[in-house]
C-alpha cells in the first residue's frame, strides 16, 4: 500500500511539472486518438453502405498505411530541419485534410488520396511528438510524460471506438429511419459548435477539427434527399 502511495506521489509531483506546450500536445493527442478510433469504425461501415465492394474498402483501408510508410523517412529530417513544432502541425493539418475529402466523397481517387494524405499527415505527427516531449521536459518527468502519452492513446482509442459504435444508434434514436449517411451528416453539424470551442484551446494542432472530421461523411445525392426529409437539414 505504501509502495502505490509512493508511486502515485511521485506521478502527481512528475505531472504538475508538465510544461504548457506539453498539456497542449497531450489534450490534441487525445481528440486525435479519440478521432481515429471512431473513424474506425465507422469508415468501413460508410463505404459498405455507400455501396462500395470489399475490394475497395481494402485499397481504402490501406492508403493511409502506405501513406504513413511514405512519410516515415523524411518525416524524421523535416522534424529536425524545420521544428518539431512546425512538423506537428503540418502532420495535423494535412491528415485533418485527408479524412475530410474521405468524408466528403465516394468516389474511389478521392478517397484513396485523402487516405494517403491522412497517412503522410499521420506519420509526420507520430514521429515529431517524441523529440518534441523530449524538448519540452525534463528528465525529472520524462518517463512520467511518456507514460502519460501511451496510456492516454491507448485509452482514447477505446472511448473512439466505443462513442463510434454508439453514435449512429443515438441518432437513429433521435430520429428514427435515418441511414449512416444521415447519421453523418447530423453528427457534422452537432459537432462543429464543439469544434470551434475546442480549437481555440489547442490552438497550433488541428486535433478538435480531427474529431469533427471523424464523424463526418456525405451521403449519397439520393440519401441527401431522405436524410433531408427526415431531419429537416
Amino acid at each position: 500500500m505504501g509502495t502505490g502511495t509512493n508511486a502515485w506521489r511521485d506521478f502527481r509531483e512528475a505531472a504538475a511539472l508538465f510544461t504548457r506546450p506539453v498539456r497542449f500536445y497531450l489534450g490534441a493527442e487525445f481528440l486525435m486518438w479519440t478521432a481515429h478510433g471512431i473513424f474506425a469504425v465507422l469508415f468501413n461501415l460508410y463505404l459498405v453502405e455507400a455501396g462500395a465492394s470489399a475490394g475497395f474498402v481494402g485499397r481504402a483501408v490501406s492508403a493511409s498505411g502506405a501513406g504513413m510508410v511514405l512519410a516515415a523517412l523524411p518525416a524524421g529530417w523535416l522534424a529536425d530541419r524545420w521544428g518539431r513544432r512546425r512538423t506537428l502541425m503540418l502532420g495535423a493539418v494535412l491528415e485533418g485534410a485527408g479524412h475530410l475529402v474521405r468524408a466528403l466523397s465516394t468516389h474511389e481517387p478521392l478517397v484513396l488520396g485523402g487516405g494517403l494524405a491522412a497517412g503522410l499527415g499521420q506519420s509526420l505527427f507520430q514521429i515529431a511528438a517524441a523529440p518534441f516531449l523530449t524538448d519540452h521536459s525534463t528528465p525529472r518527468e520524462r518517463t512520467h510524460l511518456f507514460a502519460t502519452f501511451f496510456a492516454s492513446a491507448l485509452f482514447a482509442g477505446v472511448v473512439g471506438n466505443n462513442l463510434g459504435g454508439l453514435l449512429p444508434s443515438l441518432v437513429r434514436a433521435v430520429a428514427p429511419g435515418v441511414t449512416l449517411f444521415s447519421g453523418y451528416r447530423a453528427g457534422r453539424r452537432v459537432s462543429w459548435n464543439h469544434v470551434r470551442s475546442s480549437s481555440m484551446r489547442v490552438r497550433w494542432s488541428s486535433g478538435a477539427w480531427r474529431w469533427h472530421v471523424a464523424i463526418s461523411g456525405v451521403p449519397s445525392r439520393a440519401a441527401q434527399r431522405t436524410s433531408t426529409q427526415s431531419l429537416g437539414l
